[in-house]
């Protein structure tokens, strides 16, 4: 949390929600955001590590294919049926020669579950549901919208799968279960899987 934050009530530091998030835009200069860890879990020492197994399912983590032509801006939306999940994790990479970041607008992930580092091209998110809140009634399809990138074409592309992947390695790529791993399809829901995050599933 950020280290200037002073709790309300310490003998109650739920009462009030601490800051996580450090929200630099527009940055005409360097900027530091300084925090601090807390360990808010795990107060009596009996949390076992890596208690949750990872299954061998499949979460589909979906967007349209489509050509984009350099110079124009496209929104690119993300979908996924998360009503047998309890979050997930993985990192996009997008081609930095080929496409620009021009923002996350946000839906069942917010500003919180994402790290951008554009400069290397890569967008890490980690999303779990809040315990004791059900998922979202799926849309039509079994989908929900869960974020959307706006690009800007820096050149020519014929096909966005050729300047996005999922690459689930620098995340730890996870979903837990219920715990099953996602994958990333393009298009057609029969177009072959690229790639995987992570998922966990509800028990």
């Amino acid at each position: 949390m950020d280290r200037t934050f002073k709790f309300a009530d310490p003998s109650n530091p739920w009462k009030t929600q601490f800051p996580e998030v450090a929200n630099l835009n527009d940055l005409a200069a360097d900027a530091k955001a300084d925090f601090v860890a807390v360990k808010v879990g795990d107060v009596n020492g009996n949390a076992v590590a890596n208690s949750i197994v990872r299954t061998a399912g499949v979460f589909e983590l979906k967007t349209e294919d489509q050509p984009l032509k350099a110079g124009n801006e496209y929104r690119i939306p993300f979908t996924g049926d998360i009503s047998q999940i309890e979050g997930y994790q993985f990192t996009l990479g997008l081609d930095p020669n080929k496409v620009e970041l021009v923002d996350i607008e946000y839906a069942v992930s917010k500003a919180e579950n994402f790290g951008v580092f554009a400069r290397e091209g890569m967008i890490t998110s980690s999303w779990n549901a809040s315990p004791g809140v059900l998922p979202p009634a799926p849309s039509k399809g079994g989908q929900e919208g869960l974020f959307t990138l706006v690009v800007k074409a820096k050149a020519d592309v014929a096909s966005l799968s050729d300047v996005l992947s999922v690459q689930p390695d620098h995340a730890g790529g996870s979903v837990p279960h219920r715990r099953r791993l996602p994958e990333r399809r393009f298009g057609d829901p029969t177009t072959p899987p690229l790639n995987h995050p992570t998922t966990w599933l509800r028990p």
